[in-house]
């Protein structure tokens, strides 16, 4: 069930955060946070849910602050770079792949496989 958020904020000292909002067969809503583990409270309504939800937030920012780090990505090789080109001038790549057309078409057509685009049929 897809809800739409109920407000907003062009405040730029807020921001848009993604909750979960569910409801138990017991009629209990319960409202989790998707961003902050540790942040998941129960209430009588959504909206309860959802307003305990806020007030545990609040009150986690009340003694902090969000800060951000811009970390240092790792970097990799990518490792078919390495093979990048292998047969770019190998004399037989076109009768490969010939070939390769032709087996998956003899396959396609013992199992009963038609191809879209395949004009043969």
């Amino acid at each position: 069930m897809t809800v739409a958020p109920s407000s907003i904020s062009t405040d730029r000292t807020s921001s848009p955060t993604p909750v979960l909002v569910t409801q138990r067969a017991d009629r209990v809503w319960i409202a989790k946070l998707l961003t902050w583990a540790g942040f998941s409270v129960e209430g009588d309504s959504r909206e309860d849910a959802l307003s305990k939800l806020d007030q545990q937030v609040k009150a986690q920012l009340a003694d902090g602050e969000i800060a951000y780090l811009d970390l240092p990505l790792v970097q990799t090789k990518n490792p078919w770079l390495a093979i990048a080109g292998k047969y770019q001038d190998d004399p037989n790549w076109d009768e490969y792949q010939t070939a390769i057309a032709q087996a998956r078409q003899a396959a396609n057509e013992s199992e009963g496989i038609w191809i879209e685009g395949d004009a043969t049929k």
